[in-house]
């Protein structure tokens, strides 16, 4: 088909009629082609340069319709759309810009930051099907804005934020719907943390983030480095730190101990990508494994925090994750908390959705293991198993109606009391040498008033008895009003819940060996919680038939446990309560004050 020909007959066919649309005229092909013997006669005469020029004036709806007239043309021009496209979408950006104006401008949190996002995350999808290689990221970050701050931010959160949160939390914080894996993007974030950094204004963190103000477990996160920390890749953080702040710690945005505090409140990640994260942070910054979370920045004042901690301020990241789960909880500000343009913060729930909060569970327990590896300190009166007994010795928890529970470390099930720290994490600081022995500030208990939070395992109860000799009869006088005088071995406490809890015949029978274990170490059955008070043996001895093989244990003579039966004998020990009443105090005692409001 002659280029001269070409008509615009109404009987011409459909694609006729899109290629001449776009031709030019022959004396400008003519013009424009290389000097060669022969001349183009035909549009499909032309060569590839020619066509690049040709495509340089066309629109890129104009290119497409072109692309589609035949094979030859749909295999030249899908790459002259590059350029025109990457016009095209400035011009959608700069608009969305133009209607915002100066209101929340630098939100990307607003509603129009989202639909920015939108656009820019829905372009990166698209380009890196059609052009992947990072030479086309580089030239359509040259055309679209390189020295925009603003953009740069928006395509590397784009890269960044990829996992969806869950869908009963209902909250958006993703820029797109549609699922991507993070390391089909990562090979072009490097350039963009170069021109990020190039281009930065100087007043930024005033405009940019807003991160700075909001508690450190907030689920929208500001900066580049919080952000590739909560997208689980290792990779995205040292391209980050590398790239982007060129490992100098004065270029960070936010502070040290929230940058840390937000990596080990990331309820998305696993042991497998958290445990490297952190270990490389803790490299990079040059940081101890003892190192202060400042009242583990929560947004509530400091001091409001402090109170509540019973006035230990030294909160370390071992502090932080040893202390029970109830107290990993933050209760800032529920109003923001449940903002839909981006405030929420998960760490605030409380109910069920609470009890399945972290993606992996051992979590905990092996950033314990980590840091002790690191040559954390486990030694003194504030060791990490002092923050593990803050709340788990609280007669709050261990003294309470039986039908109230609190979230297990574990998170998939609900206990009467959450284990001392999380799973595998005692056993780590015994390893290291933490003296068990140590008597708590808030309520004078040892780790054996607690066994409660032990009954899930035997051995490690065993280990704790056996390195606990000397407090195997300690009386604890737990600092409660209810309680007056009265004070409490930890053979005493056991029975205690027992009583308390109601348990069936089989958990007590499961129980049996746990009390083997402290009779065994010298814990004295006959020790009494106050003058004229209950031993061990008064409680086992009111509670038959349920403590019969308790009380075998306590009193091997068969003889001696026959006359415990009479009331005679029972008088004779200097008890002033009936044996039928024996129990009945103890229950009543914690009935109103520890209750969970």
């Amino acid at each position: 088909m002659a280029f001269r020909t070409i008509s615009r007959s109404r009987d011409a066919a459909p694609k006729k009629r899109k290629l001449s649309n776009h031709a030019l005229s022959t004396s400008t092909l003519v013009a424009l082609a290389p000097n060669k013997a022969r001349k183009p006669t035909s549009f499909l005469d032309l060569p590839v340069e020619l066509h690049c020029l040709i495509s340089e004036q066309m629109s890129s709806r104009a290119i497409l319709q072109t692309a589609k007239t035949n094979r030859h043309l749909s295999s030249i021009y899908p790459r002259a759309l590059f350029k025109p496209a990457c016009l095209d979408f400035k011009q959608v950006l700069e608009s969305l810009r133009s209607k915002d104006g100066n209101c929340l401008f630098y939100h990307f949190w607003s509603p129009a930051g989202r639909r920015y996002l939108r656009k820019v995350d829905g372009f990166l999808n698209r380009f890196t099907k059609k052009w992947e290689t990072v030479e086309r990221f580089e030239a359509m970050l040259e055309v679209v804005g390189k020295d925009d701050f603003w953009f740069l931010s928006a395509v590397i959160r784009c890269i960044l934020v990829l996992k969806e949160t869950w869908k009963n939390r209902s909250c958006q914080w993703k820029a797109s719907k549609k699922a991507v894996r993070i390391e089909d993007r990562l090979p072009f974030l490097p350039e963009a943390l170069k021109l990020a950094r190039g281009c930065r204004p100087s007043m930024w963190w005033q405009y940019i983030w807003f991160g700075w103000m909001t508690c450190s477990r907030q689920e929208w996160k500001d900066t580049f480095l919080s952000m590739a920390i909560h997208s689980n890749s290792l990779e995205a953080v040292k391209l980050v730190w590398e790239h982007y702040h060129q490992k100098e710690v004065p270029t960070l945005e936010d502070q040290i101990p929230k940058l840390l505090h937000s990596t080990i409140t990331n309820i998305w990640a696993t042991k497998e990508t958290l445990i490297p994260i952190l270990d490389y942070l803790l490299d990079e910054l040059d940081i101890s494994p003892d190192f202060s979370l400042d009242s583990d920045l929560c947004a509530r004042e400091p001091e409001q925090r402090n109170r509540e901690l019973g006035g230990i301020t030294s909160t370390t990241l071992m502090d932080v994750m040893v202390r029970p789960f109830v107290y990993n909880q933050c209760t800032c500000d529920f109003t923001r908390s449940f903002d839909r343009n981006g405030y929420r913060n998960l760490w605030s729930m409380i109910g069920p959705k609470a009890a399945h909060l972290r993606q992996d569970p051992v979590i905990a327990g092996e950033i314990v293991k980590l840091l002790v590896s690191r040559g954390a300190n486990v030694i003194g009166q504030f060791n990490p198993i002092q923050w593990m007994m803050f709340t788990s010795n609280s007669p709050y928890l261990q003294f309470r109606s039986p039908g109230l529970s609190v979230f297990n470390w574990d998170e998939k099930e609900l206990h009467p009391v959450s284990y001392i720290g999380p799973p595998g994490a005692l056993m780590a600081l015994f390893e290291a040498g933490a003296d068990p022995n140590i008597i708590t500030e808030q309520h004078n208990t040892t780790l054996l008033h607690i066994p409660q939070s032990l009954w899930h395992d035997l051995p490690l109860f065993t280990l704790l008895a056996s390195k606990s000799v000397r407090n195997i009869n300690y009386q604890a006088p737990y600092t409660t009003k209810k309680l007056g005088e009265e004070r409490f071995s930890p053979l005493q406490a056991l029975l205690m819940r027992i009583v308390y809890l109601k348990l069936e015949q089989q958990s007590v029978d499961r129980l049996v060996p746990f009390v083997k274990v402290l009779m065994d170490l010298g814990a004295d059955p006959y020790l009494k919680d106050g003058p004229n008070g209950r031993s061990a043996v008064m409680i086992a001895v009111a509670d038959q038939p349920r403590m019969e093989a308790i009380l075998e244990l306590l009193i091997p003579s068969r003889i001696i446990r026959r006359r415990w039966m009479t009331d005679d004998y029972w008088l004779q020990q200097g008890c002033e309560l009936d044996k039928r009443e024996v129990l009945w105090p103890l229950i009543r005692t914690f009935l109103w004050e520890y209750r969970m409001p």
